[in-house]
């Protein structure tokens, strides 16, 4: 009778050295994406357009304003700068208000996705010029 050789199956000592590393480029790789979110959306990445609508409200210019979050992150806590703001014309405090000379919080601070826009109207004799001034980034 013939005596059966058994195979032998050589199994990589260092097994648990494989999963770490494993382990290690799957954190890398995650830090990384984190990373490139955070530099591609630094703050102020907004578009903030102004255009006169053509109506008067009390005599004065009838402006609207849309306020778009150009970044795929979130935004909240959204202040602009609007230096000499005042409106002839209401504006409800949900979505617009001056919180003090010459800043103004958009949408109450609430969060404003990426893509998402924030329209307003006001009335004055001219144009604010709007820009950013703060908010709270959150990626996820």
């Amino acid at each position: 009778m013939e005596e059966k050789k058994e195979k032998e199956i050589k199994v990589p000592q260092n097994i648990s050295s494989m999963a770490a590393s494993k382990n290690l480029f799957l954190a890398s790789l995650l830090l990384a994406i984190l990373l490139r979110a955070t530099a591609q959306c630094p703050e102020g990445k907004l578009d903030i357009a102004v255009v006169e609508t053509g109506r008067t409200v009390a005599g004065k210019m009838e402006w609207k304003v849309t306020v778009t979050n150009i970044c795929f992150c979130t935004q909240s806590n959204l202040v602009l700068n609007c230096p000499d703001f005042s409106t002839a014309e209401a504006i409800d405090d949900a979505v617009f208000r001056q919180v003090d000379h010459g800043h103004c919080l958009v949408r109450g601070g609430e969060p404003i996705h990426g893509d998402e826009t924030v329209t307003f109207k006001y009335a004055a004799d001219r144009q604010t010029r709007f820009s950013y001034s703060s908010s709270t980034i959150s990626c996820s």
